[in-house]
């Protein structure tokens, strides 16, 4: 038995779980996917997408569970922006058993951590059964997924052994990022200046981290110690700030075994507003964006109905910093590449949250790495 504990406490490298361990390995495995990515093979030669077939894509349908969904949603609005292909981002069990025709020009994209589950294989053979091309987006090579598909990008981010992902995550954006900036390159979609800002924005995204995983650390864990009680959170953002709240309501669910719901912050006053009272926790993704004046109004309106504020912001954001009770401060970037910066503070907030309340923060109950079966 200690022979074993001794093992696992090695291979968290110090780190007290291996989830916090994974969040701080991201400025390295994104370092990694991006350069292969960026640098070496392109996204779209993994692929095995050429000038020929990018100009040909008339519909992009992007299909995963959980976590990937997430990637799938910031990666819809990226294609769509920066391509203008009209883009799907299905949950994968629901997308599996969807009636669908045969169309030309339609690409499939599965994203998988494992490339095993259950309901993003079966979407993916759905989608070939229709004759559509497809991609896999996963972290293990040699699985089914990335056996299956016509072309694969394996992410970098190594072994993931916490259930609830990190690392997996943000480099499975990384990858959806870099596959729209090829096809907007391919397809002429984007001017000089777009992809020129767009890559450099995801250059400095490693370090970006690093410096978030430096400074808002113990600061997260302050905030985290102060919101001990609750047991309903409610997670807003807008445009691409929704699906990070999402997956930072997702993780705060999957470590704490704490009710929270994420909602685009437009939606919120149609009808959960009803349910902000006296410290009622909200946390908000509100780095700077075009909707920034429009989140700001709505945290406004949580505060005056007595909400407490926690927002994920851009430094020295003078106007945020007067809304919210607590700032969990980011870098200035692109609005393309803010998601992977964004999602930082609010997987170490829900770490940080589950630790506190005692949780069995690597392996939560009811929850598996990979979900199989029907």
């Amino acid at each position: 038995m200690t022979r074993r504990l001794e093992k696992e406490d090695d291979s968290r490298q110090g780190f007290p779980h291996y989830m916090l361990k994974e969040i701080h390995e991201q400025p390295r495995v994104l370092e990694i996917t991006l350069a292969s990515l960026l640098q070496g093979t392109s996204a779209l030669d993994m692929l095995g997408i050429d000038r020929r077939y990018a100009q040909s894509i008339q519909r992009i349908e992007l299909a995963a569970c959980g976590t990937s969904w997430h990637a799938a949603l910031i990666a819809r609005r990226a294609i769509e922006e920066l391509v203008g292909i009209p883009t799907t981002a299905d949950i994968a069990s629901e997308y599996r058993d969807w009636p669908r025709r045969q169309r030309e020009g339609t690409l499939t994209i599965v994203i998988s951590q494992s490339g095993e589950t259950t309901d993003t294989l079966e979407a993916m053979r759905s989608a070939k059964r229709a004759g559509f091309r497809t991609g896999a987006i996963v972290n293990v090579p040699g699985s089914t997924m990335a056996r299956e598909a016509d072309g694969t990008i394996v992410t970098q981010a190594g072994t993931e052994v916490a259930i609830a992902s990190t690392k997996a995550f943000t480099c499975q954006v990384a990858a959806l990022l870099s596959i729209a900036l090829g096809l907007g390159r391919m397809r002429g979609a984007m001017d000089a200046a777009r992809e020129r800002a767009v890559v450099q924005a995801l250059e400095r995204v490693p370090r970006q981290v690093e410096t978030i995983l430096r400074d808002v650390g113990s600061l997260a864990r302050d905030v985290a110690r102060e919101q001990i009680k609750p047991e309903n959170f409610f997670y807003l953002g807008r445009g691409y700030g929704y699906p990070v709240a999402r997956e930072g309501a997702l993780k705060l669910k999957e470590t704490s075994y704490v009710h929270a719901e994420a909602y685009p912050s437009g939606e919120f006053r149609h009808g959960p507003i009803a349910l902000i009272s006296e410290g009622v926790p909200v946390v908000a993704v509100a780095a700077r964006s075009r909707q920034h004046d429009k989140i700001l109004a709505n945290l406004d309106e949580i505060r005056e109905k007595g909400g407490t504020v926690i927002a994920v912001g851009t430094q020295g954001d003078a106007d945020l910093e007067r809304r919210a009770h607590r700032v969990l401060p980011i870098p200035e970037t692109d609005e393309v590449a803010m998601p992977i910066l964004a999602v930082v503070p609010l997987q170490l907030f829900a770490y940080e949250v589950a630790v506190s309340r005692g949780r069995e923060v690597d392996s939560p109950r009811h929850l598996s790495k990979a979900v199989l079966g029907n």
